[in-house]
């Protein structure tokens, strides 16, 4: 059962508004997420701190917002469950759930980047060197 489950990341906003001056408030909305997501049969693997953050503009009318963040495992025909008890929280002002994927693949692509070279500069400027022709051409046309 745990081989279908795949790797996810929460990210999160709390209203600072409707937790204004009681940040365990904050914090017990964290804890509802989390049960959310074990009841929807998800394993919690790592968790950031609830933070205070001011935001860079305003969203639902609010300039702060508490941000959080979690990684977690489930199976992935439950997430659109979870987005939608999500989207019925009012406390939730936005949030963001992304698949993460193995490590592995992201060192593949960097190799095959490493193999791609450019070609020397001298090269490139000789490659230019009809383009400048033309250019000068159409530069000396539109002054006359």
């Amino acid at each position: 059962m745990n081989e279908d489950k795949k790797k996810y990341e929460l990210g999160y906003l709390i209203s600072y508004k409707l937790t204004e001056g009681k940040e365990d408030k904050a914090s017990q909305e964290a804890v509802q997420l989390r049960e959310l997501i074990r009841q929807s049969g998800g394993e919690i693997i790592q968790e950031g701190d609830l933070l205070k953050r001011p935001l860079a503009y305003l969203i639902k009318k609010e300039s702060e917002a508490y941000f959080g963040w979690l990684e977690f495992l489930i199976l992935p025909e439950k997430i659109i469950t979870l987005k939608n008890n999500f989207h019925l929280n009012p406390q939730i002002l936005r949030f963001l759930i992304l698949n993460k994927k193995q490590e592995g693949l992201k060192s593949k692509k960097l190799k095959s980047e490493k193999n791609l070279k450019s070609p020397p500069l001298q090269e490139n400027l000789e490659d230019n060197s009809d383009l400048e022709k033309k250019l000068n051409e159409l530069m000396v046309a539109v002054k006359k």
